[in-house]
């Protein structure tokens, strides 16, 4: 009677153990689907979203009201003294350096992925990777004050090509994963292309260039292309009244 008994009792208790382990699983999926994705990365993707659809919006007819003071543009309504301006028109862009595996952990402080993603101005002291190079290397791939890195490649489309822009003036150079925009005019301000380069105008633009199936990439080539170029918005620089 008693092997009985505790037979069933064992059943029985490992048949709750069982149940609630496959509650806890499940639970434990649910939360993890749910919270894959930051808020702050899905409200940009909402905006981006948002600014492509008001442009397509606009270029059907549909229209609204603007406010006094701004004027509709290419890329969506604008201050009315601002400029839409093509990427092409502002920065010559290459792709970063490749080193042996060796060469890591010593060396040339180098700009990667993860620093774009998480800051939009960097200095050399937000970026802890090192990477051993020629000199040669080191001069070509330097990144300098005010040039922008372009991070190639991201798990999600919502990350590809976002861009930071350096702030120092301490040699660090941009690995493979990178793309470099260097300014080719002096009329980009130094700090403004940290802020219009996130903005969802030009987000849009980019992530609706992002390939791949797992991961998704951008190429140097498709920022500047001839046709359908990346566009920002750009306030008219005026000469400042001598005093």
């Amino acid at each position: 009677m008693d092997d009985k008994w505790l037979a069933a009792l064992e059943a029985t208790v490992r048949g709750e153990m069982d149940r609630v382990s496959q509650h806890l699983t499940r639970r434990v999926h649910a939360l993890a689907e749910r919270y894959e994705t930051p808020l702050p990365r899905l409200a940009a993707r909402v905006a981006a979203l948002e600014a492509t659809v008001n442009c397509h919006l606009e270029r059907m007819g549909f229209s609204w009201e603007v406010t006094p003071g701004y004027k509709r543009s290419d890329i969506g309504v604008i201050p009315q003294e601002w400029e839409v301006v093509r990427f092409s028109k502002l920065f010559e862009f290459r792709n970063g350096v490749n080193a042996d595996k060796d060469a890591y952990g010593r060396g040339t402080p180098f700009v990667n992925v993860l620093e774009i993603i998480t800051k939009g101005h960097l200095k050399a002291s937000d970026v802890p990777g090192k990477v051993s190079l020629p000199r040669s290397a080191v001069v070509s791939y330097a990144v300098r004050r005010g040039d922008l890195v372009f991070n190639r490649t991201s798990e999600t489309q919502a990350e590809v090509g976002l861009a930071a822009v350096y702030l120092d003036d301490v040699p660090v150079v941009f690995g493979g994963f990178v793309i470099r925009g260097r300014p080719t005019t002096a009329d980009v301000d130094a700090i403004f292309p940290g802020y219009a380069f996130r903005a969802p105008s030009v987000r849009s633009q980019i992530i609706a260039r992002g390939r791949g199936a797992i991961r998704a990439n951008v190429g140097q080539g498709d920022l500047p292309a001839n046709r359908g170029c990346v566009a920002a918005r750009v306030p008219n620089k005026k000469p400042s009244p001598r005093r």
